[in-house]
C-alpha cells in the first residue's frame, strides 16, 4: 500500500504542466561553445514573487574561464545556477549563449551541454561503471574510462573488478566520491562545468585531490567553469571572483586584487572565516581615534578604517591564499595609498554598457563612441585617517634611489628592447661599420626612448593612480615630482637627439625625435580615445631598426645609387654582398649596395610582432584598463583582439620566408630556420583566437618574447653566412679569388 501510494503522488507530479515547455526550441550543437551572459537579469521564485531574489543582475563569462560565485546566503549564488540549467526561467533580463538566449534552445538539450556537480553527489547501488554513465545511456567503455581519467580516478584501477566493481555510498571515501561525480559529470563532454560547493565536505587530503583533479581539468580542456563556494583554497583557484549581494554583482576581479582592497567587502568576507577559525584578522575600529565617536554608515557610505592586528604575541596579518607579509606597524601600512584605494571601482559585470553592442570589425571598435560613465553615486572621498605620524618625508636621493627611480621613469625594459631593435637594423646593413657609430646609435636611442617613455608617464599619472598594475609608478608615489621628471625628459631629449645627430646623421636623429614625438605626443593622448593606439604603437616600435639603417648611411627609399632588387633563388646575375670582401684590415666597398627593401622587411617586422605581443598582455591586464576607462580592444572586443593577433602572426610568415630573402640580407634558407619559432608562434596565436582564455593569453605573451630575438638573431647569423660566402660553390669561390686579385 505504501508503495502504491507513492506512485499515486509521482504519477500527480508527472501530470502537473511545467513551467518551462520541454519540446519547444532548437538543439543545441555539440561542438558550439561561447561566451555565457546575464543582461539585467531579475528574478523572484513563483511561490515568492515579491521577494526578488536578483535584482538586474549583469555578469559574462567567458568561453574557457573559470569564476568563482561568493556571497552570504540568500545573495543569488544558487539561483544563478537555477536559471542557467533553466529550472526556471527569469522574470526580466536575458540569459544569453554565444550570443542566443537560452529560452530559444530544447531544454534538454541546452541541459546536456551543463555537467553538475553537487555538493554530496548521490552514487547508485551497482557498478562504478554504471554511476559514471549515468545519464548518458550512449557513452562507450572508452570514453567511461577517459573521463575517470580526466578526474583523477586512479583508485578504480587498484579495485579487484576494476570498473565492475559494485558500490553503494558507503564502500567509498568522501573523495573519491567526489571524483567519481565530476568522472559522471564529464561523460558528456560539456562545455560548462557547476561545481556548487564541491570540496566543502571533504577533509584535506580529499580535497587536494579533488582539486588536483580540477587543475588538470582547466589547463587542459576549454570547458567553462562556475564554481560556488566558500572555501578559500577553492575560491583561490579561480580566474575571477565574483561577489553578490542583494542579487548584484558587488565585486568582480582577480582574487588577489580583491584580497587587497583595504575596504571591500569581498575582503571582509574572508577576514571573517578567518576569524571564525582563531587566525590573526584585521579588524576595523568602531570609533574615530581622535574624537572617539562611532562614524556611521549613511547611504552606501563605508564608513573610514584604522586597522590593528589581533595575533598572539605578534603583529602581522595572515589571510588564506595571500602571501605571507612583513610584519609592520599597521599605521605604517595606511599611508598615501588611502587616496586611491579608498573607493572600489566596479568594471565588466558591474554594468552592461560594454556588451551591449557587439563589435564585429576593427573599424567598428575605432568609430564606436566611447561609453557614457555610469552613474555610480558614490560618496565623495574622505579624509585619510591615519594620523600625521604614519606620514614620513621621502628618503633623500642617494645615486643608487636616483638611477632606480630614472629606471623606471624610463622604463629600462622597453627601452633595452628598442636600442636592440636599432642595433639589429646597423648589423644587417652592407655599408661599413665602426665601433664609435655603434656606441653613438645605442646611446642615442636608449636615451630618445627613455624621454619618450618618460614624458609617457606624466601624461598618464593620473590614471595610473587608479591601478594597482601601475599604482607603482615614482610620479604615482610621489618619488619624484613632475617638474623632476619633465626635466629628466627634456635633457634624455637634448643628449639622445645630440648623440644620433652629431654621431651618426640628421636623417636618424629625425627619426629618433620623430618616434619620441609619435609616441608621447600622438600614442599616449589617443590611448583614451581609440583602439588606434596599437596601431600608433606598432608604428612607433617599427621605427627603430631604420634609425639603424639610417646610421650607416642607407636610404629608405630607392635612389640611383641604392636600387631597389629583388633577389630571387635563381639569380645569379647580382654579386653577393661578400664577394669583394678583402682579407685586408682596410674597409672595402661592397659589391651590392643597399636594398631599401631590407628597412621595409624590418619594419615589416616588428609592426607585425607587436600586435600579438600587446593583443595578449592587453588581455591579460584588461581589469586595469577598464578600470582606467582606456578603450582597448581587448575591453571592447576579447575576440576582436585575438583575431587582430592572429592576423598578424600568420602575416609575419611571409615577412620572414618570403620579404627577407628577396631583399638579399639574408639567404633563402632563411625560410626554412625560420619555419619553427613561425609555427610555435603562429600554433599559439590559433589557441588564443579560439578561447580567448588567461592561460592562452599568457603562453602567446611568453612566446613572443623569444620569437622576436630568436628571429633578428637568425637574420643576423644568416647574414653573416652570405657575407662570408662559407657556403659558395668551388666555382663561385675561384670567381671571387680573381676578382680579389684584380682588385
Amino acid at each position: 500500500m505504501k508503495g502504491v501510494g507513492a506512485s499515486t503522488r509521482i504519477i500527480g507530479l508527472h501530470d502537473l504542466p511545467s513551467p518551462i515547455p520541454l519540446s519547444i526550441g532548437a538543439p543545441v550543437p555539440a561542438n558550439r561553445a561561447g561566451t555565457i551572459e546575464l543582461r539585467d537579469v531579475k528574478f523572484a521564485y513563483p511561490s515568492r514573487p515579491d521577494s526578488p531574489v536578483l535584482s538586474g543582475l549583469n555578469l559574462r563569462i567567458d568561453r574557457g574561464e573559470r569564476i568563482a560565485l561568493v556571497g552570504g546566503s540568500g545573495s543569488g549564488k544558487s539561483s544563478l545556477q537555477l536559471l542557467l540549467l533553466r529550472f526556471y526561467d527569469p522574470t526580466a533580463g536575458k540569459v544569453l549563449y554565444d550570443g542566443q538566449d537560452i529560452r530559444d534552445f530544447i531544454p534538454q538539450s541546452w541541459r546536456g551541454r551543463i555537467g553538475v556537480v553537487q555538493q554530496d553527489p548521490v552514487l547508485f547501488g551497482g557498478t562504478i561503471h554504471d554511476n559514471i554513465a549515468y545519464g548518458h545511456a550512449d557513452a562507450t567503455r572508452e570514453e567511461i574510462i577517459q573521463a575517470a581519467k580526466v578526474a583523477h580516478c586512479d583508485f578504480i584501477e587498484r579495485m579487484a573488478d576494476g570498473y565492475d566493481t559494485v558500490i553503494n555510498k558507503n564502500s567509498l571515501s568522501g573523495g573519491q566520491r567526489q571524483r567519481i561525480a565530476i568522472a559522471r559529470a564529464l561523460v558528456g563532454n560539456p562545455s560548462v562545468l557547476l561545481m556548487d560547493e564541491a570540496t566543502s565536505a571533504l577533509d584535506s587530503e580529499s580535497e587536494h585531490a579533488v582539486n588536483a583533479a580540477l587543475d588538470d581539468l582547466f589547463d587542459n580542456s576549454n570547458i567553462t567553469v562556475i564554481l560556488i563556494a566558500h572555501r578559500l583554497s577553492s575560491i583561490a583557484q579561480a580566474d575571477r571572483v565574483v561577489l553578490l549581494d542583494g542579487g548584484r554583482v558587488v565585486e568582480d576581479g582577480k582574487y588577489d586584487d580583491l584580497i587587497s582592497r583595504q575596504h571591500g567587502r569581498f575582503r571582509k568576507m574572508v577576514e571573517s572565516q578567518m576569524a571564525k577559525i582563531g587566525e590573526p584578522v584585521i579588524e576595523d575600529h568602531d570609533k574615530h581615534p581622535e574624537s572617539g565617536k562611532e562614524e556611521k554608515k549613511k547611504d552606501g557610505e563605508e564608513t573610514s578604517v584604522q586597522t590593528r592586528v589581533k595575533a598572539s604575541g605578534q603583529r602581522g596579518s595572515v589571510m588564506a591564499g595571500s602571501r605571507p607579509t612583513s610584519h609592520k606597524s599597521p599605521v605604517q601600512g595606511q599611508r598615501r595609498s588611502n587616496h586611491t584605494q579608498a573607493i572600489s571601482r566596479p568594471f565588466f559585470t558591474a554594468h552592461p554598457t560594454p556588451y551591449l553592442s557587439k563589435i564585429g570589425t576593427v573599424y567598428e571598435a575605432a568609430s564606436s563612441p566611447p561609453d557614457a560613465f555610469p552613474e555610480m553615486n558614490l560618496p565623495p572621498p574622505t579624509a585619510p585617517t591615519a594620523s600625521l605620524d604614519s606620514y614620513r618625508p621621502n628618503p633623500s636621493f642617494t645615486l643608487k634611489r636616483l638611477i632606480g627611480v630614472y629606471s623606471q621613469l624610463s622604463k629600462r625594459n622597453l627601452s633595452i628592447l628598442m636600442t636592440l631593435t636599432a642595433t639589429t637594423g646597423l648589423a644587417l646593413s652592407p655599408l661599413p661599420l665602426s665601433i664609435p657609430l655603434l656606441v653613438n646609435l645605442t646611446i642615442g636611442t636608449f636615451l630618445t626612448s627613455a624621454a619618450a617613455n618618460t614624458f609617457n608617464q606624466i601624461l598618464e599619472a593620473p590614471i595610473d593612480a587608479q591601478t594597482p598594475r601601475t599604482r607603482v609608478r615614482p610620479l604615482v608615489t610621489r618619488r619624484v615630482s613632475p617638474f623632476h621628471a619633465a626635466v629628466f625628459g627634456v635633457v634624455c631629449t637634448v643628449l639622445g637627439g645630440g648623440f644620433l645627430w652629431f654621431g651618426c646623421n640628421p636623417t636618424t636623429a629625425a627619426l629618433g625625435l620623430g618616434n619620441l614625438v609619435l609616441y608621447a605626443a600622438i600614442y599616449t593622448p589617443i590611448k583614451r580615445f581609440s583602439v588606434i593606439n596599437t596601431w600608433v604603437g606598432a608604428v612607433v616600435g617599427g621605427v627603430t631598426p631604420l634609425m639603424g639603417w639610417t646610421a650607416t648611411g642607407g636610404s629608405l627609399w630607392p635612389t640611383w645609387d641604392q636600387p631597389l632588387v629583388l633577389n630571387w633563388p635563381s639569380s645569379s646575375s647580382a654579386p653577393a654582398l661578400g664577394e669583394l670582401e678583402s682579407t685586408s684590415s682596410e674597409p672595402t666597398t661592397p659589391t651590392t649596395p643597399p636594398n631599401p627593401l631590407t628597412p621595409a622587411t624590418l619594419f615589416l617586422l616588428l609592426f607585425s610582432w607587436q600586435f600579438p605581443h600587446f593583443n595578449a598582455l592587453s588581455h591579460l591586464i584588461r581589469a586595469n584598463y577598464a578600470l582606467s576607462g582606456y578603450p582597448m580592444l581587448s575591453v571592447l572586443s576579447p575576440k576582436l583582439n585575438a583575431l587582430v593577433s592572429l592576423r598578424h602572426s600568420i602575416l609575419l610568415i611571409p615577412i620572414t620566408a618570403i620579404m627577407a630573402p628577396l631583399s638579399g640580407s639574408v639567404d633563402w634558407s632563411f625560410a626554412l630556420t625560420s619555419t619553427i619559432p613561425n609555427i610555435y608562434f603562429t600554433r599559439e596565436a590559433v589557441k588564443f583566437w579560439k578561447v580567448q582564455t588567461e592561460a592562452n593569453a599568457r603562453r602567446l605573451f611568453f612566446v613572443s618574447l623569444w620569437y622576436l630575438p630568436v628571429v633578428l638573431g637568425l637574420m643576423m647569423a644568416h647574414n653573416t653566412v652570405q657575407k662570408r660566402g662559407w657556403f659558395c660553390s668551388s666555382t663561385k669561390t675561384k670567381e671571387i679569388e680573381g676578382k680579389e686579385r684584380i682588385v
